[in-house]
């Protein structure tokens, strides 16, 4: 691995050699506050799984296997009011498909637009 960022890989034009640990830096910099974000959000969803009686690994575990934040603190409700599993997972699974339509709402010209297929998506 080289030391320093090639032109290719340069953040913007006109940078022609840029040492690999200042670019890293400079990128760590901009991302710090999407970091905060997700660390205040993984810290109130610990707190929130530990207080409702779930044990420390399985809401680690819930943090690392599940992707979907809403999911996380829904199944925690659930799960602390003493809902079965099965109902658990298929209101989790619910929950999660409030994007699904969302690639409608691209379409053009409604629903007459594209392949027949994408007809019967709900708008």
């Amino acid at each position: 691995m080289s030391d320093h960022v090639t032109p290719d890989d340069a953040p913007s034009p006109g940078v022609a050699s840029i040492p690999l640990k200042t670019a890293w830096l400079a990128r760590f910099k901009l991302a710090l506050p999407i970091m905060a974000a997700y660390l205040s959000g993984a810290f109130s969803f610990g707190l929130l799984a530990i207080e409702s009686g779930l044990p420390p690994w399985a809401a680690v575990a819930m943090s690392v296997l599940v992707y979907a934040g809403a999911a996380q603190f829904m199944a925690v409700a659930l799960i602390a009011a003493g809902t079965a599993m099965p109902a658990v997972v298929l209101a989790v699974g619910v929950l999660n498909l409030r994007p699904w339509p969302c690639p409608a709402s691209g379409r053009p010209w409604g629903a007459l637009a594209g392949p027949p297929a994408w007809r019967f998506m709900p708008a």
